[in-house]
């Protein structure tokens, strides 16, 4: 008698008598030899299935930091702030080097008081009067950088008529100002980053004078956006009653173009005090078909 005992699931013992024991245990050792290597086999293909399923896949944009628009022009960064998510081609206006984009508001040469030194557009205080664009723009996202000196008080304009006597007759003002040491920071409503005199910015954050401050615009239509440094702080709409209320209870009640143009200049205002301005570019918005 022939004993042979195995695994295979259940432990069992098989006894064979008689004649030809050996071969036919031979036969059932054979069995037992391919069932294990079968077991074995699936076994390294579920290990296998198994750390793949583990494995992260990495989606095609998951490694890229958000763009901060810092591209020269014809260049192109991510959306951010609340745009649809792609690429977008913003035009340089001031690239440090050259203010080919620029005139002087009153006449068709840039002041003196504004000059160029390291890269950086620098009005010095001493007169020059304001500078605008040579083109006009409608709807668009306007990006810039700026900074101050102690107390200052500058502004940018939008959507300017050229040939009145100051632009501010016609365009509302981005404020940009030192808070804390001129006078129009002791009112929201003439704070940095206010649209000037008529909406106060909120939750905003204003880094000191001489460190650079980033800004926004962003006009579609009658809607206007203010940024400062990352957020949004203003909202506005000129074709809504609460800003023709706004404005006949300023000052700007009597001015007849103010706000009134679809298209205009963008004006970098002389208020006779230092600042300076770099990363000046815009894309313009075009209307959805």
């Amino acid at each position: 008698m022939v004993s042979i005992v195995f695994e295979s699931g259940t432990r069992r013992a098989i006894r064979v008598f008689g004649f030809g024991a050996v071969a036919f245990c031979a036969m059932l050792l054979s069995l037992q030899t391919g069932c294990d290597k079968d077991k074995s086999e699936q076994a390294a293909n579920a290990g296998s299935s198994s750390r793949r399923a583990q494995t992260p896949t990495l989606d095609n944009n998951e490694d890229m930091p958000p763009g901060k628009g810092r591209g020269r022009s014809g260049e192109t960064e991510t959306a951010e702030m609340g745009e649809t998510a792609g690429e977008i081609t913003f035009e340089t206006l001031f690239d440090g080097t050259s203010l080919k984009h620029f005139r002087g508001y009153a006449s068709e040469e840039v002041g003196a008081g504004w000059k160029i030194v390291d890269g950086v557009l620098h009005f010095d205080g001493t007169g020059g009067g304001d500078i605008c664009t040579r083109k006009e723009f409608g709807d668009f996202e306007l990006t810039f950088d700026w900074k101050l000196g102690e107390g200052a008080n500058s502004g940018v304009m939008y959507r300017v008529s050229l040939g009145d006597s100051a632009p501010y007759l016609s365009g509302p003002e981005y404020q940009v100002l030192d808070d804390a040491k001129h006078a129009d920071g002791k009112n929201e409503l003439t704070s940095a980053g206010s649209l000037y005199a008529l909406y106060p910015p909120v939750q905003k954050t204003l880094n000191a004078v001489g460190e650079w401050n980033e800004s926004r615009i962003v006009v579609t239509g009658g809607k206007v956006e203010h940024w400062l440094n990352g957020t949004q702080v203003v909202s506005a709409d000129i074709l809504s009653d609460d800003w023709k209320e706004r404005v006949s209870n300023s000052k700007f009640k009597d001015w007849e173009k103010f706000g009134k143009n679809e298209t205009g200049h963008i004006c970098f205002q002389d208020h006779g005090d230092p600042v300076w301005y770099r990363n000046i570019r815009i894309r313009e918005i075009k209307a959805e078909q």
